[in-house]
């Protein structure tokens, strides 16, 4: 066994508990994805291991490189607890590739790897710093919009959903077309995150069945 390993193993440990521990207070009083990587940073610095890279895993879709389903439920625990106090909105935005399936049936899942990643790419450069975008599951994807009303929200549901649509997925052997299809949900109460989720669902099961669409409930 690697003595310095062995030495240095308990410190790991501590640091990791010690980390996620501080993750969890700074999620739900000063949240900011910015203040999480820099306590990361500085745990690394202190402890000089790489122990932040654990949690950076945890929180990271390994595909895509976009945050999680893990990070979006302490960033919208968050934004609601400021709809609550502050009196803002918050708009949250699903959305679903259409016929991906057969994108994976014609191509193979090696091309739907990638059509995944170049939609996330697009998704990320479409939103402001304050927004947090993240891999749902499969094809689905989730866009946290805090501060933001319906007209807001609807104007940025529309610009992904063209470009998406304009866009060319280099997927050798083919260039595809695609598109995508949004539900979306603006909401200015106090409401629990199920139910916000739960709207936006809805939404979405209205918008793909017409596909390339956005429907606001």
């Amino acid at each position: 066994m690697d003595i310095s390993f062995a030495t240095k193993a308990p410190f790991i440990i501590f640091a990791n508990v010690l980390l996620l521990h501080m993750i969890g207070y700074f999620a739900q009083q000063y949240f900011s994805a910015e203040i999480v990587w820099l306590v990361v940073g500085i745990i690394d610095a202190f402890f000089g291991f790489k122990c932040g890279l654990y949690i950076r895993n945890i929180f990271k879709d390994e595909l895509t490189g976009l945050y999680n389903r893990s990070f979006f439920g302490l960033f919208l625990k968050k934004v609601l607890l400021d709809v609550r106090s502050k009196k803002i909105s918050v708009s949250l935005l699903m959305v679903d590739i259409d016929d991906f399936k057969q994108v994976n049936d014609t191509y193979g899942h090696l091309v739907g790897d990638i059509v995944l990643k170049q939609i996330g790419v697009i998704l990320q450069k479409s939103i402001r710093r304050t927004d947090c975008v993240v891999r749902w599951g499969g094809e689905e994807f989730a866009v946290i919009l805090p501060d933001t009303e319906r007209e807001g929200a609807t104007r940025l549901a529309e610009r992904l959903r063209q470009s998406v649509a304009g866009f060319d997925f280099n997927s050798s052997p083919a260039i595809l077309k695609l598109t995508v299809s949004i539900g979306a949900v603006s909401l200015c109460d106090s409401v629990e995150q199920d139910d916000l989720i739960r709207q936006a669902d809805k939404a979405l099961y209205q918008a793909k069945q017409t596909k390339n669409t956005v429907v606001f409930v």
